[in-house]
């Protein structure tokens, strides 16, 4: 059976731990007291959410939401730890393709049902269904089959060995949802996390209220949870130097120093989150690698660090393995800033007289503008005309997203490697446009059966630098994620994914 320091090698060991611990740069969000109840919490965010259905949800308000309402069978804290969470304990078996997961017992819904194994059988299977249509369905693990041996019981039998599934149970789709409300999901959501719905108006707030029979005793601290939709950042800031919010969700570079006053938090980590120029390989002009990779030798990397993040960024290698990834491995040749490589790709190709192509953006996103009109600007000397369309968040994900040609993206990164690079590269994935690399999917299928951590890397070191020259993606850098709160908000840990818990939340006098 893999053992907890086994699993810990094989799955957490996908982020540096150590990499990514967080640096505060005025205050402190950590606990300093014994917690206090009461209270109304209100976080800004720039966009708002479309579905608070898990197995849908794609963007971080929704993640956010979805957080407090649910809960999954396990939870990975902001140093990519595994911890039980619906789930008392699990094992595998000694070839790592059966999972046996304990529930907690006298766990209740917000409508006063009691948890059972049936509702996690239920809830995997309406993932797995591919007449659902659910992106996570290539992102939970290579599941074959779940299985409620008793009431309290879960078992997951797998297609392959599969080190990262406790991981994958902590992510983002993987709540646990009630088996006996199929048809509420979407529109009066009941789950057994420590707040309940109360009100959702898109464009305008979800006001979220505490479960009293919450299954964690004295948890929630909060009364109240509020996600307050604010696309401006300049009135974001001014909310929460002024104390009617009381967090901002994030925090564009330019802005950091008007936080810099008494009341106010900052606080920075290094994030696994990265920004690609999105490629739909399967149209033109994108179906010919060169033009690829011509878009690559496009973008000084080190120029849009400085001007967009103002240092807060480290390079991309045009995948999505961070360089302080233990699966990180250096790429050739280097896509460093060379107009005359990318004219002689592009002629190449056909594009001798250069290419008219829109890049289409979202200013509800902290960067993401500020990257598509650099990039314009880039790409003109080498005969490259871009029409930058902007369109705030929600229209994005709704028509942007998976439809254009050629689109900037917001990836907050993932929790295991598998996830790093499966959905987006695996032919079919659930985050793949039109990608598809015989090579590639072959290393990914590898990759994620193998369980030494030496093979393992060789496989994915391999995937990276084919998709590094092939692939169609452009990702200029890693971000570091900065986010700030009031400084009498204690409990909450700036997660490296952009995830919010609010279990632990409380004010301080």
């Amino acid at each position: 059976m893999l053992s907890r320091r086994r699993l810990l090698q094989y799955g957490a060991a996908t982020a540096a731990a150590a990499a990514l611990q967080p640096v505060t740069l005025a205050g402190s969000g950590a606990a300093s007291a014994a917690p206090k109840r009461g209270g109304t919490l209100k976080i800004a965010w720039a966009s708002s959410p479309l579905s608070i259905d898990p197995a849908y949800a794609v963007s971080g308000d929704e993640y956010m939401i979805t957080a407090a309402i649910y809960d999954n069978l396990t939870r990975v804290d902001e140093k990519f730890v595994v911890h039980p969470q619906l789930a008392s304990g699990w094992s595998s078996n000694a070839h790592g393709d059966v999972w046996t997961f304990n529930l907690r017992r006298g766990v209740k819904f917000h409508h006063g049902r009691e948890l059972n194994a049936r509702d996690v059988v239920f809830t995997f299977e309406r993932i797995l269904d591919p007449k659902n249509g659910s992106p996570a369905r290539t992102s939970v693990g290579p599941i074959d089959k779940i299985e409620a041996a008793d009431d309290y019981t879960v078992r997951f039998r797998l297609s392959i060995p599969y080190a990262d599934l406790p991981i994958s149970l902590g992510t983002t789709y993987a709540r646990i949802l009630p088996a006996d409300r199929a048809a509420l999901i979407k529109t009066a959501p009941s789950g057994t996390g420590p707040f309940r719905l109360a009100e959702f108006r898109p464009g305008a707030y979800t006001r979220m209220v505490r479960f009293q029979n919450y299954w964690d005793p004295g948890r929630p601290y909060l009364d109240e949870l509020w996600e307050v939709n604010m696309p401006a950042m300049a009135a974001q800031v001014a909310a929460l130097t002024g104390g009617s919010v009381h967090a901002m969700f994030e925090v564009p570079a330019s802005y950091m120093p008007a936080l810099q006053t008494p009341g106010v938090s900052v606080v920075s980590v290094k994030s696994p989150g990265f920004q690609p120029l999105t490629m739909n390989n399967a149209e033109k002009p994108f179906n010919d690698v060169r033009v690829r990779q011509a878009l690559k030798y496009l973008v000084d990397r080190d120029a849009l660090i400085k001007a967009v993040w103002q240092g807060h960024a480290s390079t991309g290698e045009d995948h999505s393995v961070p360089s302080f990834s233990p699966y990180y491995a250096a790429t050739t040749p280097t896509h460093t800033y060379d107009v005359a490589k990318a004219k002689s790709l592009l002629a190449e190709a056909g594009y001798g007289s250069g290419l008219n192509i829109e890049l289409w953006t979202s200013n509800e996103r902290v960067g993401l503008q500020e990257l598509a009109v650099a990039y314009q600007q880039m790409a003109a000397p080498a005969g490259v005309k871009i029409d930058v369309k902007n369109v705030p968040w929600s229209v994005h994900v709704a028509t942007v997203y998976k439809k254009k040609p050629f689109y900037a993206n917001n990836w907050f990164g993932r929790a295991s490697i598998d996830e790093t690079l499966y959905p987006y590269f695996r032919t079919g994935g659930g985050f793949n446009d039109a990608y598809s690399n015989k090579d590639v999917d072959t290393l990914l299928d590898t990759g994620r059966a193998t369980t030494d951590f030496k093979k393992r890397k060789e496989f994915y070191a391999r995937a990276e630098q084919v998709i590094h020259v092939d692939g169609p993606w452009v990702v200029p850098y890693f971000t570091m994620y900065t986010a700030a709160m009031r400084s009498n908000v204690k409990g909450v840990a700036v997660h490296p994914l952009r995830w919010w818990d609010f279990r632990e939340a409380y004010f301080e006098g």
